[in-house]
């Protein structure tokens, strides 16, 4: 209920304001990163999946920047309650479905290192792409009913339903990146050999298990109404916490395919060029002595045209 009185201490307050500043400088990483994927003049499938990525939590930085600086927790009531409501509610789904494009942009990187030659793999994410894909587009949908059915005054207990979803979600996302991680892992002969992909699969888990740690947050605060102005604010502060956590993890994971992709341009680069200096290096070495037997040949005639004279006589 609004107001609450345990949303107006200065510990909620406080916090309220630094997180937002930290998501403000979130933005900031965002639009650099997304400025270095503009740049990029072939795009692949996966750069595709990673420019959605970079859109959805500048969308989710946005959000919860304006929310916590403007208007924290409705506190200030300078903002309606319907901007206030859909901002803060936007964000769970966000994070889902970038989580979910993560782990697509990865799966495409695998099959373009790998093109993924063994037919078990096959069935990893292809099948199932469409599937999430569709549930990430309805987790709006049960978000946006929720929040207008807390906007006209339902009673919570019928509110309570979209947390349970996002939390059985959360959990069901998490195991299911694990399994998928370790299986492309596997697919990848040499891995110890690709850092960058290694790193990669690091920042989808890590942005996969700050999902789960927010469903578990999400579970707690189901029963607020029993905790105090500092269970209240440590509560809160550690969901905000989580979120800007899972959101660097998504922009460092786009980060290192950037850097993988332009790593992998520079080594295609100079290998065409060793393999132009080798071919001209050969194309030299075989013309040298195609030269010198031609000066033999000459330096032979001339000696011929240069005989004694007598000899001519």
């Amino acid at each position: 209920p609004y107001p609450d009185p345990r949303l107006g201490t200065l510990c909620v307050t406080t916090s309220s304001q630094a997180l937002g500043c930290f998501f403000t400088l979130l933005i900031l990483y965002d639009l650099l990163v997304l400025g270095l994927f503009t740049t990029d003049s072939n795009p692949g499938a996966s750069f595709q999946a990673n420019k959605c990525v970079l859109l959805v939590v500048l969308l989710v930085a946005s959000s919860r920047a304006v929310f916590l600086l403007v208007d924290p927790y409705h506190q200030n009531e300078a903002l309606p309650p319907a901007v206030v409501g859909y901002s803060f509610g936007i964000v769970f789904p966000a994070l889902n479905t970038a989580t979910c494009f993560l782990f697509l942009s990865l799966y495409e990187l695998t099959e373009r290192i790998r093109r993924l030659d063994a037919a078990r793999d096959r069935s990893l994410l292809p099948n199932t792409k469409g599937a999430f894909i569709s549930i990430c587009f309805c987790e709006f949908g049960v978000q946006f009913f929720t929040d207008t059915m807390r906007l006209l005054g339902f009673p919570w207990p019928l509110l309570a339903i979209c947390q349970a979803f996002f939390v059985v979600w959360g959990i069901v996302v998490f195991v299911l990146f694990v399994v998928w991680a370790w299986r492309l892992t596997s697919a990848v002969k040499g891995i110890g050999k690709r850092p960058q992909l290694r790193f990669l699969i690091f920042s989808a888990l890590c942005s996969a298990f700050f999902g789960l740690l927010l469903a578990v947050v999400s579970v707690f605060m189901l029963t607020s109404w029993h905790l105090s102005n500092r269970e209240m604010c440590a509560a809160l502060s550690t969901s905000r916490i989580i979120e800007a956590l899972q959101c660097t993890a998504l922009l460092t994971g786009c980060l290192i395919q950037f850097r993988a992709k332009q790593t992998r341009v520079e080594t295609q680069r100079a290998t065409a060029r060793a393999t132009i200096t080798a071919q001209q290096a050969a194309a030299r070495a075989k013309l040298k002595p195609q030269s010198t037997q031609q000066a033999v040949l000459e330096s032979a005639e001339l000696d011929d045209g240069e005989e004694d004279p007598e000899r001519q006589k």
